[in-house]
């Protein structure tokens, strides 16, 4: 056989070795799918996290890992998965933890967090961002390419105060979000102030310093106000980017936005302030749009528990078409990629309750399927 037959055979075998691992991909991608399973990472009160599968078709729910915390209230991941950073909400001893999302999870390092019981967390182009309701303030944490979570580079914090004495005698931060400008693509941070009934407006800049790390910076249009004791809590944007929906936990209400862009500057134009929780329990928790676009749902806690159903306009106004009775403090809750499934984690009853959706009516059914958690409160849900 001559060198050039050797060199035909080998880049022919090379080739179909090549064809056979893109089959292999291929199969293992569609089994996946056929076989819907899903991977569900909950975030709770209590000394860990939790990861489990979640299988559509037979409603079971495996354990599958661990990620030992305090009060690791709620969590958030890396883009490609391979890393799982938490918040743990501790009082003086808070912080915000990296783990190797392995099979078998492990620590990669804990910083503390400068603020006061962080409830949110964001991850953005390798730095972590959390929400410090205790605090009143935005902490901004480098993250390297190994996971590890560096020094705090910056921290924002908030005064003034709302209203209601009880809840809104200072600044509470609740939600740090990324919202991409659907014009230019620019990205900006929003945060909602619970105790000052404020919205706050940031750009991402380089820092003069340190130029090596990123910085928040203040918009032009740095702050939006919420009618006094509304308590602005949880966002959710339309699948084109055009409205936000805000939840307020204190007045039970949604108000919705069209999100214009103006220079470096997101615009919000108020459109509609409409009712989710009826009962007036001053504790609306979570919003989240269906994958289709067409329904929005949010969650109600303390008095009748459940989920409130909006039908979302072509002009994204809601129309309330529904209300799902839940399990007690229905605190958080997540929907599966395809649409079919809700799980809603049920804080005071310490389990997580799977719903099925009609992709048609939006309306819920309880498929009366749970995971029990006993010593966690389920807060928050991912599904990947």
């Amino acid at each position: 056989m001559t060198k050039k037959t050797k060199g035909i055979v080998t880049l022919a075998a090379v080739s179909i070795l090549a064809l056979a691992a893109a089959a292999i991909i291929i199969i293992v991608a569609k089994n996946r799918e056929n076989n819907h399973v899903y991977s569900v990472y909950i975030g709770a009160y209590g000394d860990k996290a939790v990861k489990y599968s979640f299988n559509c078709r037979t409603l079971e729910m495996s354990k599958l890992a661990d990620y030992n915390d305090a009060n690791p209230s709620f969590i958030t991941l890396s883009p490609d998965s391979k890393f799982l950073f938490a918040v743990s909400e501790n009082a003086a001893k808070s912080g915000v933890s990296s783990f190797r999302n392995t099979f078998t999870p492990s620590k990669i390092n804990r910083r503390k967090d400068v603020g006061v019981d962080p409830c949110y967390i964001t991850y953005y182009k390798n730095y972590l961002m959390t929400a410090n309701y205790g605090g009143g303030s935005i902490s901004l944490f480098p993250v390297d390419t190994n996971g590890n979570i560096k020094q705090c580079s910056q921290i924002i914090k908030f005064l003034g105060s709302g209203p209601n004495i009880a809840r809104q005698a200072s600044s509470h931060i609740h939600t740090v979000r990324v919202i991409k400008g659907k014009d230019t693509g620019n990205d900006y941070v929003m945060a909602t102030d619970l105790g000052c009934d404020k919205l706050y407006f940031f750009r991402f800049g380089n820092d003069s310093l340190k130029r090596k790390n990123m910085k928040l910076y203040w918009c032009d249009t740095a702050s939006y106000s919420v009618p006094a004791g509304y308590g602005p809590r949880h966002v959710e944007f339309s699948n084109n980017g055009q409205y936000m929906y805000l939840l307020c936990e204190l007045s039970g209400r949604i108000l919705v936005y069209n999100i214009n862009e103006k220079g470096k500057n997101l615009i919000l134009n108020q459109i509609q302030d409409t009712l989710s929780d009826r009962m007036n329990a001053a504790a609306s928790g979570d919003i989240h749009i269906h994958p289709n676009g067409r329904f929005l749902y949010a969650s109600c806690r303390k008095v009748r528990d459940g989920i409130s159903i909006f039908q979302v306009h072509s002009d994204g106004t809601l129309s309330k078409i529904g209300y799902q009775i839940t399990g007690a403090g229905p605190r958080n809750f997540a929907i599966t990629p395809d649409g079919d499934f809700m799980l809603v984690a049920c804080q005071q009853d310490h389990e997580v309750q799977i719903f099925r959706i009609n992709k048609k009516t939006g309306y819920l059914t309880n498929t009366d399927k749970t995971l029990r958690l006993n010593n966690l409160e389920p807060v928050c849900i991912l599904i990947r």
